[in-house]
């Protein structure tokens, strides 16, 4: 997730709300058909690209700084309360974190926001082959602002959470405002999954969510034809 003044792309400052940019980068076995009358409404259409785990829900372990609980005394959590904004009463769970060192799909870790560069808050990077299955995905995270101190808890928490989304799946953004995958949010603001964001998810693992469409047994091994794409 890059993060950009003035606001233009997509976003996530303490004490001020300003808008800053955020961007999103990013398989064909034959990819499966993406129906996108499923689950409406969604912004399938409005997408790059949909990719989707051979199952869920996607387990990810997080690696905290040793200085988060001085960072953000009351709310250590903020990172599992980003990962169940996707994990809905009634609906099946899409992220289940794990303890670090464990086996996990996905890793979440936290960086200098110069590591990143520009204005950069959030990054994934996701293994991905021909049939668009996801094999693995990097998130980092960065602690600070460019503008300089740390983010709030609310603003890391929406990084987060907008993260998992693309590590989830979702190769580009919403054209909707509303929505937690919007190109652009705004710092200091609380943001939240929306149903178009569930309906998109739930687009790329119908067969999860009772549809049509049976998702294909775990890789035993990872294809030739893997590539990595960076989401911004």
């Amino acid at each position: 997730m890059a993060k950009r003044i003035p606001r233009s792309f997509l976003a996530i400052a303490l004490f001020v709300i300003l808008p800053y940019l955020v961007g999103c980068g990013g398989g064909s076995s034959t990819p499966p058909p993406i129906n996108d009358q499923l689950f409406v409404p969604n912004y399938v259409s409005s997408l790059e690209g949909l990719f989707h785990w051979n199952h869920l829900p996607m387990t990810v372990a997080v690696y905290l700084p040793t200085n988060w609980a001085q960072i953000y005394p009351s709310n250590q959590n903020l990172y599992i309360d980003a990962a169940n904004e996707w994990n809905q009463p009634g609906m099946q769970p899409l992220v289940k974190v794990v303890p670090p060192g464990s086996p996990a799909d996905a890793t979440i870790t936290f960086v200098k926001q110069s590591e990143l560069g520009d204005k950069t808050l959030g990054r994934t990077e996701c293994k991905v082959d021909s049939s668009n299955t996801l094999h693995s995905a990097s998130i980092k995270i960065a602690i600070d602002l460019p503008s300089g101190g740390y983010a709030s808890a609310a603003d890391v928490q929406a990084t987060i959470a907008h993260e998992l989304g693309h590590a989830l799946g979702i190769y580009g953004h919403s054209p909707y405002p509303e929505d937690l995958l919007y190109s652009t949010i705004t710092l200091g603001k609380p943001q939240t999954v929306t149903v178009r964001d569930l309906n998109t998810i739930m687009t790329a693992y119908p067969s999860y969510f009772g549809r049509t469409f049976t998702l294909s047994e775990p890789s035993r091994s990872m294809p030739s034809s893997i590539r990595t794409v960076t989401i911004e």
